[in-house]
Formats: structure tokens, C-alpha cells, sequence
């Protein structure tokens, strides 16, 4: 455990006698990310924990909590911010074209109906602030937020899927 290398969830180790010098190679007890980009790979289960933080109102501390909580080593709060540096690009780019298929899909249901303009579509949009409206009573008749999250919805499918987002 002396010469344990540990990053995130996972860790690297090497094998040494008691009796001798010998050491053995360091070796990996996890599975990486396979890319194109040259470098050390990053471990599937920190990339899997930044896709599931980003699911749920969770931060760093929090998941730390709970990891130190089950009496096991939590990855540090700085090594959860630069994996999510990485990870969430990728997120965000996935979300766009997703979208992106989603509103060219609407386009193409609305041909096959007939209408006479596929790319006009019926939409619901609702925006969620960061603070909470009681902030500014007295103060303001708007609601004092500082970072807004606006997402539009399409009426068209039973899916009611989520074709915009502007923050």
C-alpha cells in the first residue's frame, strides 16, 4: 500500500518483497476511457460519477460525504472539478445534437402530416431561477436571480421532449 497511486475512485499499485528490492510494474485495478487523445486515459468509474452528478442536485461535497460516510476513500473535491472540466464539454455537446435530432425528427413528423410549414411546431417553455421569489419582496416585483435556465418543450408527440435550452 506504500507505493498506492490513488486519483479519483481508483488507484494504481505495486507489488514489493518484505526480503529484497524487488518491486514489481504498477498496475492499473480499473478499466480506462479509450480515446483518441494522447495521454494518461481516465478510469470509466470517475467519468460514470460525473454523469451521474450531473443527474442530481448533488455537489462535491456531498458525494464526498456520502463516500467518507461508508467508511471508504473519497476522491478529493479539486479531482472531482477536473474530471467535470472535461466531462461536462462532452455532456453539453451530446445535449445540443441530441436536440439538434430531436427538432429535424419534428420537422419530419410535420411533413408527413401535411403541413403546410413542418417548422412551425407548438411549444411550452419555462425558465427556473437560482434564487428562491420571496428574495425580493419589497424590493423588486421581479424575481432577483442571477442565473436563469430556460427550456422549451415541444406539444407535437406524446414525448413532449425537450428541443432548447438557453442558460
Amino acid at each position: 500500500m506504500e507505493k498506492e497511486i490513488k486519483f479519483g475512485f481508483v488507484n494504481r499499485e505495486e507489488s514489493m518483497c518484505d526480503k529484497c528490492p524487488y518491486r514489481s510494474k504498477k498496475f492499473k485495478l480499473y478499466e480506462e476511457v479509450q480515446t483518441k487523445i494522447p495521454g494518461k486515459k481516465a478510469a470509466k468509474i470517475n467519468i460514470s460519477a460525473q454523469g451521474a452528478l450531473r443527474q442530481t442536485p448533488l455537489g462535491y461535497t456531498g458525494l464526498r460525504k456520502i463516500v467518507l460516510g461508508s467508511n471508504m476513500p473519497a476522491p478529493t473535491a479539486q479531482g472531482l472539478q477536473k474530471r467535470a472540466n472535461k466531462v461536462l464539454p462532452e455532456i453539453v455537446k451530446i445535449n445540443k445534437k441530441e436536440m439538434k435530432a430531436r427538432r429535424k425528427q419534428l420537422i419530419a413528423i410535420n411533413t408527413l402530416r401535411g403541413r403546410k410549414s413542418p417548422g412551425s411546431v407548438s411549444l411550452q417553455a419555462d425558465g427556473a431561477e437560482n434564487n428562491a421569489i420571496y428574495t425580493g419582496i419589497g424590493k423588486t416585483s421581479f424575481q432577483p436571480a442571477t442565473q436563469v435556465m430556460y427550456s422549451v418543450a415541444e406539444t407535437e408527440t406524446e414525448d413532449k421532449s425537450i428541443i432548447g435550452v438557453v442558460c
